[in-house]
C-alpha cells in the first residue's frame, strides 16, 4: 500500500508539471547542452524535474547549482540526498554498496516508462517518444492518443544492492551483457533494433541467478543514483513481462536496454497509468501480440507494439488501446 501511494503521488507530481508547464518532464534532458564527448553534462532524470512538484523546491535549487557536473550524476549534494517518495519501501534501501568509494549516492525504485523501445544517448540524437515520458524530448497529455486509461508511464524496479560488481548476479537487480538479445549495432536512429531478439535474455537465468557476467559500469547501477536520466538508473521498457531478465549491449550506461520493471512484492509490479491511477501489472501479463512469434518481436518506432497487452500499454500512440488488465 505504501509503494501504491507512492506511485500514486509521483502520478498526481506528473500531471502538476502538466498543468504548470504543457507537458510532461522529459525522462532525460539536457537542456543547458553541456555536452561532454557524446554524453550530456546535464541528464537530469524525470525525478529531478519532479522535485518541486513533491515539496522538494529546496533540493531542487540545490540540483540547479551542480549541473554542470557530468551526466547529472555526481552532484554530491543532490545526489546522496535520500527522498523517500522515490523507494518502495519493500526495498529498504537507502545507500547502495560500491566498490568504487562513492558509497553514499542514493537510489530509485519507481522509473519512467519508454514504451516497448530504448534509446542510445548521442550528439545531437533524435528525440524519441514511444511512451507516454519522451527521451530527450517532450510529450504532454494530449499526445497519449491510446488514452490515459491504456497506457502506463511509472512503475519500479529494485535497486542494485551491489554497485558496480561483475559478480552480482540477482536477476531483479541487475542487467547482463547480451548481444544477441541487444545488438552492438543499435543506435539512437530508425529501426534501431531490428536485430535484436529480446526473447534471447530470457534464457539467461538459472535459480534467479544470471548465469552470464552483469554490467559493470563505473558511473552507475540499476535505480541508482536517482539523478541520473539513463535508461539503467531511471528507465524500465514494456518488452520482456514484469519481472524478466533485463539485458544490454555492451558495459555502457549511455546505450538501450531491455529493462522491465521488477519488485519484491508477490506476482508482479505496481505501475502508474496517466490517468492517474495505479494498478497491479502481474508477471504473467500477456507480452506476444497474436502472430508474432516470441522470437521474432521486435521492438519499434511505430505502429502496433509486437509485445501484446504489456507492449500496448507502454505505447502513448501505438494505434492499440487496451485497458490494464
Amino acid at each position: 500500500m505504501q509503494c501504491s501511494n507512492h506511485l500514486k503521488q509521483l502520478g498526481l507530481a506528473m500531471h502538476n508539471y502538466q498543468d504548470v508547464h504543457q507537458q510532461f518532464p522529459t525522462s532525460c534532458t539536457d537542456a543547458f547542452n553541456n555536452h561532454s564527448g557524446n554524453r550530456p553534462g546535464f541528464a537530469w532524470s524525470y525525478a529531478v524535474q519532479l522535485l518541486p512538484f513533491i515539496e522538494q523546491g529546496a533540493l531542487y535549487e540545490t540540483a540547479k547549482a551542480e549541473f554542470l557536473l557530468r551526466d547529472g550524476v555526481k552532484s554530491n549534494d543532490t545526489a546522496n540526498t535520500f527522498v523517500g517518495y522515490f523507494n518502495c519501501p519493500s526495498s529498504d534501501i537507502d545507500v547502495i554498496g560500491t566498490t568504487s568509494g562513492i558509497s553514499s549516492r542514493k537510489g530509485i525504485s519507481y522509473m519512467v516508462c519508454d514504451g516497448d523501445f530504448s534509446y542510445r544517448y548521442i550528439n545531437n540524437g533524435p528525440e524519441h517518444a514511444r511512451g507516454a515520458i519522451a527521451y530527450r524530448g517532450y510529450t504532454g497529455m494530449n499526445g497519449v492518443t491510446d488514452g490515459t486509461s491504456n497506457t502506463i508511464f511509472l512503475s519500479e524496479r529494485c535497486i542494485a544492492r551491489v554497485y558496480n560488481s561483475a559478480n552480482y548476479r540477482v536477476v531483479k537487480e541487475t542487467a547482463v551483457i547480451d548481444t544477441t538479445a541487444m545488438p552492438t549495432s543499435t543506435s539512437a536512429g530508425g529501426d534501431a533494433f531490428k536485430n535484436a531478439v529480446p526473447n534471447s535474455c530470457t534464457s539467461l537465468i538459472s535459480k534467479g541467478n544470471y548465469t552470464a557476467n552483469t554490467v559493470a559500469s563505473s558511473d552507475a547501477a540499476n535505480g541508482y543514483p536517482w539523478t541520473s536520466g539513463f535508461t539503467i538508473s531511471t528507465h524500465f521498457n514494456t518488452i520482456l513481462p514484469p519481472n524478466s531478465p533485463s539485458c544490454i549491449d555492451k558495459n555502457d550506461i549511455a546505450d538501450p536496454m531491455i529493462q522491465p520493471p521488477t519488485s519484491y512484492h508477490s506476482g508482479g509490479v505496481n505501475g502508474a497509468l496517466c490517468d492517474g491511477s495505479v494498478r497491479f501489472i502481474n508477471d504473467t501479463i500477456n507480452n506476444q501480440t497474436s502472430g508474432i512469434a516470441p522470437a521474432d518481436a521486435r521492438p519499434k518506432l511505430n505502429g502496433a507494439s509486437d509485445f501484446g497487452i504489456w507492449g500496448a500499454l507502454g505505447t502513448r500512440s501505438g494505434g492499440e488501446p487496451v485497458s490494464a488488465p
